[in-house]
């Protein structure tokens, strides 16, 4: 397991014990799947053109949910009628 980041500077350090490995474009040559993490408010408008960089196709990428995660109902203007 690791992190993959275009910042140079993080190669070979540790964020939260997990290795930063390299680039986002190393994800095509590594046997493994992909977790696209993109948390940022600033940045998950970018999502799609981050994944894109890995130069993965779609099937390499998997969905990972918390088991205790869970997501609000929105405000009562969109919810549905009963």
């Amino acid at each position: 397991m690791g992190l993959l980041d275009d910042n140079t500077s993080l190669k070979g350090s540790s964020r939260n014990g997990v290795e930063v490995l390299g680039p986002m474009s190393m994800a095509s040559s590594l046997d493994c799947y992909v977790i696209n993490g993109v948390g940022s408010s600033r940045s998950f408008i970018h999502k799609e053109e981050i994944a894109a960089r890995t130069g993965c196709p779609p099937e390499r990428f998997i969905t990972v949910v918390h088991p205790t995660a869970s997501v609000s109902p929105p405000p009562n203007s969109e919810r549905e009628p009963l």
